[in-house]
């Protein structure tokens, strides 16, 4: 049965929303036109909350089962040793909307099953766990060594969604006391001083500037809502115009694939163009043609070439790195020396992006400021307006 679009949660929601711009209304305005104007501005707004909450936690819930998955089956697979038996254990201990997913496999086979969810969670961390569970099947060996690499990067995964909630929930808070301020000015005037307030709202630039004011204050959360899910969604990249280089976001998130793939198959080569079909953009035709040259050209030459496509040193001594280990057979040491050198690079992304959240928050705080500044502006408009009414008297 497919599930409605509103539950009683997002109708409470809808609800308050309403009732809060109704109340706001009658804490600004006196006249019965912009009470109905505001309830029904706000109720518009209560449900585009209702919806973009709803796909917030969508979002975040199929990731979560998605990690949680993977966790589960690769230790039942370490345990039970047998695929069948691996799906069994971990489908009972799924969440609904996965067996939901797996209703219409009830008599297929196991691989089919977990080939299937890639379509469901859609994510290059899946398509990664199906390559090591492939390759397990074909040549066997031990599932929680050459899926250490994937296991590492399901834990990152999971403590950086963490993180990054808590702060969306830090600033959403603080955008809310904000505003609540900004409001206090608001209701010191209609209460502190009734009388002058009411004169004020017998000018119209004062009242539609009023208006505009609490428009202002939705569009804020418009805002914030459009960070959140900037968080969450990928946006899919397309071949453009090369540019003079390719943000380093791009090479940890590419190469982060790469190093899971590795823990599979162990074949440089392999896994590189593994890694560049799964690719979009500049990094899938830098990483093509980085696998085209090393057909002909298995000297360093490629690698420096495709090292220059980035600002960060550390990515040309990576790349380094990963032709060690092409011409040495997967050493351990160069391995080691591979993953201190991408952890460390992968830290350091990790910090730019959260740093970034934070600078686009840091500009979302500046609209309760700006918002003050209007008020002030309007109350000085009404002011000017009244004396000079005064005057004329």
């Amino acid at each position: 049965m497919k599930k409605s679009k509103f539950d009683a949660s997002a109708l409470l929601l809808v609800l308050l929303i309403a009732l809060l711009g109704l109340a706001i209304s009658f804490l600004c305005f006196s006249t019965m036109l912009f009470h109905q104007i505001n309830l029904g501005l706000f109720t518009v707004f209560g449900i585009y909350c209702a919806l973009q909450n709803k796909k917030i936690a969508n979002n975040e819930n199929k990731k979560v089962m998605m990690l949680n998955f993977i966790d589960q089956f690769i230790i039942s697979l370490s345990i039970h040793k047998t695929l069948l038996a691996s799906v069994k254990s971990v489908e009972e201990l799924s969440e609904i909307a996965i067996k939901r997913e797996l209703a219409s496999f009830s008599d297929g086979e196991p691989w089919e099953k977990i080939d299937y969810l890639s379509q469901y969670f859609n994510h290059n961390i899946y398509e990664a766990f199906l390559d090591i569970i492939k390759t397990y099947l074909e040549q066997g060996g031990e599932i929680l060594k050459s899926s250490s690499a994937l296991l590492k990067e399901v834990g990152e995964e999971r403590a950086n969604m963490i993180k990054i909630k808590q702060l969306h929930s830090q600033k959403l808070a603080e955008l809310i006391i904000g505003w609540a301020f900004v409001f206090l000015i608001i209701g010191m005037l209609r209460f502190v001083v009734s009388a002058i307030y009411q004169s004020l709202l017998l000018n119209n630039t004062f009242v539609y500037g009023l208006e505009f004011f609490i428009i202002f204050i939705l569009v804020s959360f418009v805002f914030y809502f459009k960070i959140v899910l900037s968080t969450q969604v990928e946006p899919i990249k397309k071949n453009t115009t090369k540019n003079k280089y390719i943000p380093v976001t791009e090479f940890v998130k590419t190469f982060a694939l790469f190093r899971m793939n590795l823990g599979g198959s162990g074949n440089i080569y392999k896994t590189l163009e593994k890694t560049a079909n799964y690719s979009q953009g500049l990094m899938a035709q830098e990483l093509l043609q980085l696998v085209g040259e090393l057909k002909t050209n298995t000297n360093l030459t490629p690698f420096i070439k495709f090292a220059s496509r980035f600002k960060e040193p550390l990515v040309k001594h990576i790349l380094i790195n990963i032709y060690q280990m092409m011409i040495n057979g997967g050493d351990p040491s160069t391995l080691f020396e591979f993953n201190y050198l991408f952890d460390r690079l992968y830290e350091l992304n990790a910090e730019t992006i959260f740093t970034g959240i934070k600078r686009k928050y840091e500009n979302l705080a500046q609209m309760p400021m700006m918002g003050s500044g209007i008020l002030v502006m309007l109350i000085m408009v009404g002011v000017v307006g009244l004396l000079g009414n005064m005057l004329y008297v």
